[in-house]
């Protein structure tokens, strides 16, 4: 990577070797948060992905002929545009088990405004997502003002964070697992009909809508890691122009072994093949957070398995939200708002949630998505005890809680 590169993918996974020396240790820093990653084999290879719009600084301890030195490098990622489906997730270290008065400091901000909800999957994850798909276009503000706020049982949130993201082109692909075929939908228009192969008996591709996650050139994909052994086990080192699905494991990826079965039988472990030179089109206009739709086959997707938050319908989504309440933005703006500044509610029946002004206290910086996603855009805690947390500006730019110790 060159000095001060601009506009780095963030599908990059860093990499790190030193040429004519021995890799001692590798830092990297942003204000988003640390990269973890491992040594091996005298190189080091980060595990989680980069965030977009983001600084990033590499320190690397490298061991040569005049002993050891300390090089850096820095370089800047590119912002993200995704695609229509692509939910918020906010994810903690420590459970906050006052949902209730967190939530209401986690804002989200559209361009055009669009209705949508907060919906916890368990103390430590929460989901965002608008009634429809985003509209293309949409630009999004995170804003988690959490720094201070009572979680409960101890633990305050520690570190509030922003993260923004644009919505691009509405790419919808509809895959019928009967008809063996795939549409390709580009802002509403029918693009390609595609011959497909899915799920075998015993290996069902699940039916239901599904977001893209995560996009690889190339991947090793070894059966083992899902649980597939025996006579059905398989370790393929290059699997071209795959995207992830679900967290446990379907892709749409190139399957050239295939290609005979493609449009007229569904002969795979649950994947969706396609020809090579198919995978590789739909690859080209693919970005994280499109849309899949999944019809023909008796195996449901679920809520939890990767981004499965289209598979609620909007009352049962919203029904997952701590105030029982939707962001305000299908009516007019509230007579004092101001971009960014309340976080406004139409409440269900009983519900006492009130919005207020958002504390403008505190240094805002860039997200660290999932990984997320990889994730999505998420936050993601670390935590650290101490006493009661004072207001104040955070140290970095990652959502975290603490816990206090009793007195």
């Amino acid at each position: 990577m060159r000095k001060r590169a601009q506009d780095v993918s963030v599908d990059t996974l860093l990499e790190v070797d030193a040429a004519g020396g021995d890799l001692l240790g590798v830092r990297v820093t942003s204000p988003a948060g640390g990269v973890p990653g491992r040594r091996q084999h005298g190189s080091w290879r980060a595990t989680e992905r980069l965030e977009p719009g983001t600084a990033y600084v590499v320190r690397a301890r490298v061991r040569g002929a005049d002993g050891p030195v300390v090089r850096e490098r820095r370089f800047r990622t590119a912002g993200e545009t995704v695609g229509v489906g692509m939910p918020v997730v906010v994810q903690f270290d420590l459970p906050v088990t006052d949902r209730a008065a967190m939530e209401p400091e986690m804002a989200v901000e559209s361009t055009p405004r669009q209705a949508g909800s907060w919906h916890w999957l368990s103390d430590t994850e929460a989901h965002y997502r608008p009634k429809e798909y985003w509209q293309a276009g949409s630009e999004v503000v995170v804003d988690l003002d959490i720094n201070g706020v009572d979680a409960g049982g101890g633990i305050y949130g520690q570190e509030s964070r922003e993260v923004a993201f644009t919505v691009g082109e509405a790419h919808v692909y509809r895959i019928d697992a009967q008809r063996h075929t795939m549409e390709v939908f580009s802002e509403g228009r029918l693009l390609r009909t595609i011959p497909i192969t899915t799920g075998k008996a015993g290996f069902t591709t699940r039916s239901g809508t599904k977001v893209v996650m995560e996009k690889y050139e190339s991947k090793r994909m070894d059966s083992e890691t899902v649980g597939i052994g025996g006579d059905e086990a398989y370790d393929i080192a290059d699997v071209q122009w795959a995207m992830r699905l679900t967290s446990s494991g379907e892709f749409i990826h190139a399957a050239p072994w295939s290609v005979g079965s493609q449009g007229s039988a569904n002969v795979s472990h649950g994947c969706t093949g396609l020809s090579t030179e198919q995978a590789a089109w739909l690859y080209s206009m693919t970005r994280r957070g499109d849309v899949v739709e999944y019809t023909g086959t008796d195996r449901a997707m679920t809520l939890d398995n990767g981004f499965g938050d289209w598979n609620l319908g909007w009352a049962e989504y919203r029904a997952g939200s701590a105030l029982g309440c939707a962001t305000r933005h299908d009516e007019g703006p509230h007579p004092t708002d101001r971009v960014g500044a309340f976080v406004s509610c139409r409440c269900l029946s009983g519900c006492r949630a009130t919005s207020r002004p958002r504390r403008r206290g505190g240094r805002r910086t860039g997200g660290r998505r999932p990984s997320g996603p990889p994730g999505a855009p998420a936050a993601r805690a670390r935590a650290r005890r101490g006493g009661a947390p004072p207001r104040a500006r955070p140290r970095s730019a990652s959502a975290r809680c603490r816990r206090t110790r009793p007195c």
